[in-house]
């Protein structure tokens, strides 16, 4: 018989064609084709068509192998779906962890800030208890001693200033 009798209405002349030029040329052939089953069912197979040859080295004979591909199709769509689907996992995982990823810099952002604002709250507070405390010692022949001990609370205030204008 002709490859014509595997024709399952799947594959068109020039797919027949080159499968026997492949024959005559090589000698065979292998390759996923279509066929129908007796009930006229279509369904893949893998087929390998061999070249029989005479002492003279012409083809007298062909001898066609095939195994049913069907259920390795189904399996391969099915993998096809997963690999689909886990894609889109990967997708959506991802534009999950960079939104948590933002929420998480600017939730460190405002603690930051907070514990600057905190710690200011508190120097500024006893900056102001070390100046009472200071104006409330002063007697009126100021000592130069005194004059450094203001100068240095004057640099402490600066100094917690630019930290609460950094914040």
């Amino acid at each position: 018989q002709t490859p014509h009798f595997l024709s399952s209405g799947r594959h068109d002349a020039a797919f027949y064609a080159t499968m026997n030029e492949s024959i005559q040329r090589c000698g065979a052939w292998q390759g996923e084709i279509w066929n129908r089953r007796k009930s006229g069912e279509a369904y893949p197979e893998w087929l390998m068509i061999t070249a029989v040859k005479d002492d003279a080295g012409l083809a007298t004979h062909y001898v066609g192998t095939f195994t049913d591909i069907t259920e390795r199709k189904r399996v391969e769509e099915e993998l096809r779906h997963h690999h689909q689907y886990l894609e889109e996992m990967v997708v959506e995982r991802t534009a999950q962890l960079r939104t948590l990823t933002m929420e998480l810099a600017m939730a460190e952002e405002r603690e930051r800030r907070a514990i600057a604002q905190d710690l200011h709250d508190d120097l500024s507070q006893s900056l102001a208890i070390v100046k009472l405390r200071l104006t409330s010692l002063k007697t009126p022949d100021k000592s130069e001693s005194d004059d450094d001990l203001m100068q240095q609370v004057k640099e402490i205030e600066a100094m917690v200033d630019r930290a609460n204008h950094s914040v």
